[in-house]
């Protein structure tokens, strides 16, 4: 008999391991709770009963459980999946056919209702091709103290920069700053590299310029000295303005002028205009006299969209193979050796190379307009591994085995898998950074070092 129990006991130790291992195919993460923008309107859906969880995955066929035990029905949308979880959920249960279950416990205590939370469902396999599911995007902006919005989330900025490490796909963004007019669009993000955007916002600040009859009149705009005589405001938003002229014998006049968006205006008092305010100030009912509206000189922003001038649903596009010798492969079919050169029609293509028993990890080529592409592919290997590289300081230059490899934030690709290399991070006034890493195989891995100045 006790050798029948030490089997049972064997066999549920067994399953025990093995539901263990299977979780590990399965990640959560990058988990936040979306805010709604200062002094703006929502842009993302709450329920009031219940917590709203997306999850962003490319796979299908999961199921869920709120706390391990009560049924959740997945909502499909557009690269993501979305739950309606009971109020306080502590734990969801995530289960799939072939990557197994996996058990994801919520940061910070539990999901609230009336609140939209967001977290990347991330599943992997050691025996299958890894792809990147995340890529960042680098903000630079000028001013330098906008505030940018992605997907409803705020970073201030301070020194003209902002970084985000998203989803691959399409995010909306805003950019807007005081006195400058804001700036709404949107960007994709795909495996090849890290996108950068670069934003010079236009100003739509006005001046006022205040002439009165007398040199020793002080002139007050919105309640602030800016001068007596003749005087210049400084930086005015558009919209009704409060213009007060005061003379030392007790007359005053006061106004309301209109500025519009990248306007001079030159409003002149004349001496009818004043009376002496003993219980209220009386009002000009006489129209300002506008002596010039001359336009901004400040710099005008402008966008150049590309335009195809072919009707042609195909593009040029040039590969080329780290050798003479490598074969190139296009959807597992062999195109040419060392470098090819033709026309695709507008699709999605995967490129790889081979030479003898080797092939490279597949390289994704969208073709969505005629523009001509340029792709370098890797060197067959066995096994590939990547590298999310982070830092507290952007665009700091980073370097993987002595070979300059791209700034921070970065992904790199292409590491041989379970060979340690050498990352170091370089940037002129802060001290150099080295760490030994080993990438792992046809996975990813975050990898956060800190820079000190000098």
């Amino acid at each position: 008999m006790w050798i029948v129990n030490k089997l049972l006991w064997l066999l549920l130790l067994w399953g025990g391991f093995a539901v263990n291992l299977y979780a590990q195919q399965m990640e959560v993460k990058d988990f936040r709770k979306l805010s709604r923008p200062w002094l703006g309107k929502r842009t993302y859906s709450i329920d009031k009963k219940s917590a709203t969880l997306d999850f962003f995955t490319e796979e299908e066929g999961f199921t869920f459980l709120a706390d391990a035990k009560i049924p959740v029905e997945p909502q499909a949308g557009e690269g993501c999946i979305t739950l309606l979880l009971p109020h306080k959920t502590r734990f969801v249960q995530v289960n799939h056919p072939k990557h197994g279950t996996l058990v994801w416990k919520v940061p910070k205590k539990y999901l609230k209702r009336k609140k939209h939370y967001q977290a990347v469902l991330q599943v992997c396999s050691a025996d299958e091709e890894f792809r990147l599911k995340e890529q960042w995007v680098v903000f630079r902006i000028s001013p330098r103290n906008a505030m940018v919005w992605v997907d409803s989330t705020l970073v201030s900025t301070r020194n003209g920069e902002a970084s985000f490490y998203l989803p691959l796909g399409k995010h909306p963004y805003k950019v807007e700053s005081p006195f400058y007019r804001a700036v709404e669009d949107s960007f994709s993000l795909d495996e090849t590299a890290r996108k950068v955007i670069e934003l010079e916002l236009q100003p739509v600040y006005s001046y006022l310029t205040v002439s009165a009859p007398w040199e020793e009149a002080e002139i007050l705009v919105d309640g602030n000295r800016i001068g007596s005589g003749e005087a210049t405001s400084g930086r005015l938003m558009a919209g009704n303005h409060r213009v007060e002229v005061i003379h030392d014998s007790g007359l005053a006049c006061c106004r309301y002028v209109s500025l519009g968006e990248v306007e001079k205006k030159h409003v002149v008092f004349v001496a009818k205009d004043f009376s002496v305010p003993d219980r209220k100030v009386i009002f000009a009912a006489e129209e300002n006299r506008i002596a010039d509206s001359i336009p901004s000189d400040s710099a005008v922003v402008s966008s150049v969209v590309p335009v195809d001038d072919s009707v042609r649903l195909a593009a040029s596009v040039r590969i080329m193979a780290p050798a003479p010798d490598i074969s190139i492969l296009l959807n597992r079919e062999v195109i040419g050796t060392g470098e090819w050169q033709g026309e695709l029609p507008f699709g999605d293509y995967a490129l790889q190379t081979r030479k003898d028993s080797l092939e490279s990890t597949v390289t994704w080529l969208s073709v969505r307009d005629n523009r001509m592409k340029e792709i370098n592919l890797a060197v067959p290997q066995i096994a590939y591994g990547m590298l999310n590289i982070q830092s507290n300081v952007t665009d700091a230059e980073v370097w993987v085995n002595e070979e300059k490899k791209g700034y921070t934030p970065c992904i790199v690709k292409y590491l041989p898998a379970g060979i340690r290399c050498k990352v170091t991070l370089r940037k002129y006034g802060y001290k150099e950074v080295s760490e030994y890493i080993i990438p792992p195989k046809n996975n990813i891995m975050d990898i956060t070092i800190r820079l000190k100045k000098k």
